[in-house]
């Protein structure tokens, strides 16, 4: 008798130029389609920064170690795909909209059933459990964001990631926090996945606690909040009102209006 065995869904490829925290903010999507390949390339003009060398290689076994993610590879002018996500920040969007959803109508992906429950799938790092991970890149800063208040409550036992500049950066504004640097994205999301909480500002970290499913306080920058993961457990800082709403859940004085801080770039 012939053994009539179930269809293989079909694997849908996608391609990819960055930034670190787009690819990630892009998984949602595909995972939609149950085993996605990810070519991962660059474009001129379509990113920040190149994903060549060792940014690929930084979030390579992060991507690997992802269930629905059937391959990842650099291809130089890549020919053969279903979806492109270069230049999707070149098309119109609304204010507010997440990356994820930007992305998503960039390809024409806005009803194909994507959700933000957690999609990063990775082992736990001891070394924060119980402690608060915090980042803070060097763009996208909102000037009325209470750090001090944040330290305060958080400081003590909390790790700082990221970059070491940025680290050097924050303890001069904010003070003395532990630095843990991680080689690549794997050991960051490991690590962040051990933690209780994620507080940092619009960057690829922050992606990766929203794929984790943490709990997260954002600084937000009101200017393009394009972060904003529409989470029961994440608190945003968008405007004065949901700045004060924090310093009250975190016991402190009614802070002052702050004009936005421009995006900062470095490099």
């Amino acid at each position: 008798m012939e053994t009539i065995s179930a269809r293989q869904p079909k694997i849908v490829t996608f391609v990819h130029t960055g930034d670190l925290g787009d690819c990630i903010a892009a998984l949602p999507i595909m995972r939609t389609f149950g085993r996605a390949n990810l070519i991962i390339t660059e474009k001129k003009g379509a990113s920040r920064e190149t994903m060549r060398g060792r940014r690929f290689e930084a979030i390579l076994p992060l991507l690997q170690e992802q269930p629905y993610i059937e391959s990842v590879k650099w291809v130089n002018r890549p020919k053969k795909f279903d979806y492109d996500f270069s230049f999707f920040q070149k098309k119109p969007h609304s204010y507010g909209q997440c990356l994820t959803d930007w992305q998503a109508d960039a390809v024409g992906l806005k009803k194909c059933g994507y959700t933000f429950d957690p999609w990063l799938h990775v082992g736990r790092s001891e070394l924060a459990t119980g402690r608060a991970v915090i980042n803070r890149s060097t763009r996208y800063y909102n000037g009325s964001f209470p750090w001090e208040r944040i330290m305060r409550v958080y400081g003590k036992d909390a790790i700082f990631v990221g970059h070491e500049d940025e680290h050097k950066t924050f303890e001069k504004e904010h003070g003395r926090i532990a630095f843990v640097p991680t080689p690549d994205l794997l050991d960051l999301t490991e690590l962040i996945a051990g933690a209780d909480i994620f507080i940092g500002n619009q960057s690829c970290p922050m992606w990766i606690a929203f794929g984790l499913g943490k709990k997260v306080i954002q600084e937000t920058w009101p200017g393009g909040p394009n972060s904003c993961v529409p989470l029961p457990h994440c608190i945003y800082t968008r405007d004065y009102s949901e700045v004060q709403k924090l310093v009250e859940l975190l016991g402190g004085p009614k802070v002052q209006k702050s004009c936005p801080q421009p995006v900062m770039v470095m490099g």
